[in-house]
């Protein structure tokens, strides 16, 4: 796997919500409601989101990151497509998912 230099800055473009995520904590749900949530693993689908999920019930980046723990020279990454805002997460160590792309969405 080859690792993609980590962003600096967080993913959010909305100037309200003034998050940075550039290291996702284990807890992140995977969901993205109106948009696009993924996990892939060497450009493979391994999960996507259902677009009616309840946020209660999404599965979180711990279940990926334990599959990955198991196959950890793999490329796993976390894919965010929203409205407002896009993101790419890649797996570069244990617990580190980090930001490697970013963007304005698709609207």
């Amino acid at each position: 796997m080859k690792k993609k230099k980590p962003l600096t800055t967080g993913s959010h473009t909305c100037g309200t919500c003034r998050v940075d995520d550039t290291v996702l904590p284990m807890d992140t749900k995977i969901i993205a409601g109106f948009g696009d949530a993924y996990i892939e693993k060497n450009k493979e689908l391994v999960y996507r989101a259902d677009p009616n999920q309840k946020w209660e019930t999404a599965e979180s980046l711990l279940r990926f990151e334990r599959m990955a723990l198991k196959e950890p020279t793999a490329d796993w990454r976390f894919v965010l497509e929203l409205p407002l805002r896009s993101a790419v997460y890649q797996r570069q160590d244990k617990n580190q998912w980090v930001l490697i792309e970013k963007g304005n969405g698709f609207a």
